[in-house]
């Protein structure tokens, strides 16, 4: 989410060719995340605030709360 707030980019990534991404969080996943952005493994790059809110968009008109947000991200 820092990438969102200082509007920057998100590095998109083939789970099959970047191992570890999708069952770790926190501080490993960052030094994952980072490690395959230097290895120029990212597929494609986008504005992060662009995308994240093209999938606060695409959701159910319900409200969204900080915390669920956060549950769901863990």
């Amino acid at each position: 989410m820092r990438r969102v707030e200082a509007n920057e980019e998100w590095s998109l990534m083939c789970p099959a060719e970047c191992p570890g991404l999708h069952d770790t969080w926190g501080e490993k996943f960052e030094e994952l995340y980072l490690r395959y952005e230097k290895e120029g493994r990212a597929k494609r790059k986008v504005k992060a605030q662009a995308l994240w809110y093209a999938i606060i968009e695409s959701q159910a008109p319900v409200k969204g709360e900080k915390h669920s947000v956060g549950f769901w991200n863990q």
